[in-house]
């Protein structure tokens, strides 16, 4: 009513709708009438505003089967059917990208908020200065000592076993499950070994590399 839309804020760019086989069929029809017309009208206006918007679209439903089962309108998947299209495949078949999602997720762990401050809190009780870093590395809990290129923050070790089982593992999730699973096998093995710095019990030599139990 008193400020712009999604399709007035992309005006000129690109507008992302994601899981777009979600939309009721009320909204499919507003939002067909926006890609046929170019305009958009605000709740309690009269007067249309016209938009400019490079759409893309993105759906885990098969659409052509939702608009064969009367759920999706069939103008609309004509619409949106694009001269170019790109499929993802799911994380289960593609299991060569899981090791580099595994240390780039774990980045993104302890990135920000709380699990940073987790960070920042244990390599102050650990003794470690420098740069801050977090790292994951395939190895063995007898590898804690091994030196590292890292001056601050921690390596992770994943033993081949554990990342055996993610491999196998058919991520109904995908990526979303993934990086729930890294991040919480991650920030567990570091509230212990905060817990275990915190009581003077932390090994100086391994308080680098943090091993993550097969357990979490």
């Amino acid at each position: 009513i008193d400020r712009p839309g999604r399709f007035e804020h992309a005006h000129g760019g690109t507008l992302l709708l994601d899981e777009i086989g979600d939309l009721p069929l009320a909204m499919q029809r507003m939002l067909l009438l926006v890609l046929q017309d170019g305009r958009v009208t605000r709740l309690g206006e009269s007067t249309p505003r016209p938009v400019q918007v490079k759409l893309v679209a993105a759906t885990n439903s098969d659409l052509l089967a939702a608009v064969q089962a009367g759920t999706f309108r069939a103008d609309l998947y004509a619409r949106l059917n694009p001269a170019a299209s790109l499929r993802l495949p799911p994380l289960r078949e593609r299991v060569e990208d899981i090791e580099p999602l595994l240390r780039g997720l774990l980045r993104k762990t302890f990135a920000a908020g709380p699990n940073r401050a987790l960070l920042v809190e244990y390599c102050d009780r650990a003794g470690l200065t420098g740069p801050l870093h977090v790292d994951l590395v395939i190895g063995t809990a007898a590898e804690r000592s091994r030196p590292g290129k890292l001056e601050r923050g921690l390596r992770f070790l994943l033993h081949p076993s554990s990342l055996a089982a993610i491999r196998q593992h058919p991520f109904p999730g995908n990526v979303r499950e993934l990086e729930m699973l890294i991040g919480n096998a991650a920030v567990s093995a570091l509230a212990d070994a905060l817990a275990a710095a915190e009581s003077g019990r932390a090994v100086p030599a391994a308080a680098q590399s943090l091993f993550i139990p097969a357990k979490l």
